[in-house]
Parts: C-alpha cells; structure tokens; sequence
C-alpha cells in the first residue's frame, strides 16, 4: 500500500485550534487556523461593548477535510483529534506556617472545558458522516 498517496488530518477541537494535513509519509504540511464563526450574545461586556462567542464553522472544516477548499487535493483518508482533558493552571500560593511560596494546580473553568469537549463532538459527528476514520 502506498501511503505517500493517503492524506491525513491531525485536529486541535479548540476554537483557538488549528487543522493540519499531512501526505501518508508524515510530509508536505498543509495548516489552517480553526474554521470559527461568531455569535452574537444578548447583553454588554462591561465596557458596553456586544457580547460575542465563538462557534466551529463546521462547513468549512467539512471543506477542508475534502480538498474542496481551493487546495487542490484528495479528501482526508482519516483525522486524528487531539484527545481532550482538562487544562490545568498553576496557581501560587502560600504556605500557611512559613509565608513561602507554594505552587499548586487548578482546574480551568468548566465551561471552557465543556465547550472543548462539545467541539470534539461536533467533529466526530462531522468526520463520521463524511465517512472517514479517525481516532
């Protein structure tokens, strides 16, 4: 089998991720910056600016897993996506006996991490009713 002729997607699901696209043999990378589209919120920030949030625009990852992008290619032959586990900030504290610097962990905020898992989702759906594998 020749893989130089497979194409193969790797997917960060954030809405700040990206798509890359590499030959059989791991070469020829081709990148973009995740597809997103805004929603309008109700409300202001507190500056009284729109609120906004960002959504994946799943047509136009749709299209760049085809090749129908302009990119002059075959369809993706499978998609890996990056799996997706909670983010973990350091946080400094302080020790309560000595006043020294403590380093600890926290989790990132539950709806960031929702929203990342609800991104994966969407994109196994996406990439399965295309008919392509993925991992």
């Amino acid at each position: 089998m020749d893989l130089s002729s497979k194409l193969i997607a790797s997917i960060d699901a954030g809405v700040d991720g990206a798509i890359v696209i590499l030959d059989g043999n791991g070469k020829n990378p081709l990148m973009w910056v995740m597809p997103t589209t805004k929603i309008k919120l109700k409300g202001k920030t507190p500056q009284g600016n729109d609120k906004f949030r960002s959504e994946l625009n799943l047509g136009e990852i749709r299209q760049i897993l085809l090749g129908t992008d302009g990119s002059e290619r075959d369809c993706v032959s499978h998609v890996f996506i990056e799996k997706q586990q909670p983010n973990y900030k350091p946080q400094l504290m302080r020790c309560g006996g000595c006043g020294r610097p403590v380093t600890s962990t926290t989790a990132a905020g539950i709806s960031s991490t929702f929203q990342t898992g609800r991104n994966v989702g969407l994109l196994e759906g996406l990439i399965a009713g295309m008919k392509i594998s993925y991992t």
